[in-house]
């Protein structure tokens, strides 16, 4: 068990492992349940998300030296790193390497698509995942009005045993999240 890290952020940081130097594909803040130890999702900075130079310097330092080590050990492939960052000391503690796609990667890939379509809505975008019991038709019909809106698309779905699984990008912060996770709760009620 490792001492508590005090920190300000937790940053997703995803490389690509290479024979050639490692390359940055993209970074998101993570959400983390009321536990702490949950994870809730996503939140990323369409501005930030592709740019490895508006990180903090030590969680870069911290994702780019694993990144080499891990290719230096025969690692080949993409790598989500888990790096919290404690702004006031200007520290950085890498938690978790992930060597395979995380649940962002998709995301961080067609981000510059998102950008395009957030650009007049909002400077962040937040990922919602969430089960409903209902069928995809009935969530797709109670949240139509949302996707008129344009303050949401829906990344992916799936239908199993009267319950819906639903990933879905959010334009704005974690209020309009919530709000979005509400009108999405009213499906269920």
């Amino acid at each position: 068990m490792e001492e508590f890290f005090e920190h300000d952020s937790n940053t997703n940081v995803q490389m690509v492992v290479t024979d050639e130097e490692p390359q940055f594909f993209g970074a998101s803040q993570q959400v983390l349940g009321e536990d702490a130890t949950s994870y809730g999702g996503n939140i990323f900075d369409i501005r930030t998300a592709r740019n490895p130079y508006l990180l903090p310097h030590q969680v870069w330092k911290a994702s780019r030296d694993t990144a080499v080590c891990m290719k230096e050990a025969g690692y080949r492939g993409i790598v989500g790193l888990d790096v919290l960052h404690n702004r006031r000391e200007d520290k950085a503690r890498l938690i978790d390497p992930n060597a395979r796609l995380n649940g962002s990667t998709p995301a961080l890939a067609i981000l510059p698509l998102m950008k395009e379509l957030a650009d007049a809505r909002a400077r962040e975008m937040v990922f919602l995942k969430k089960v409903v019991r209902a069928s995809i038709d009935e969530v797709m019909l109670s949240i139509d009005k949302l996707l008129e809106r344009g303050d949401a698309f829906v990344l992916g779905a799936a239908s199993d045993h009267g319950e819906s699984k639903i990933l879905m990008a959010v334009f704005g912060d974690e209020e309009k999240r919530e709000k979005v996770e509400r009108e999405i709760d009213l499906i269920q009620a």
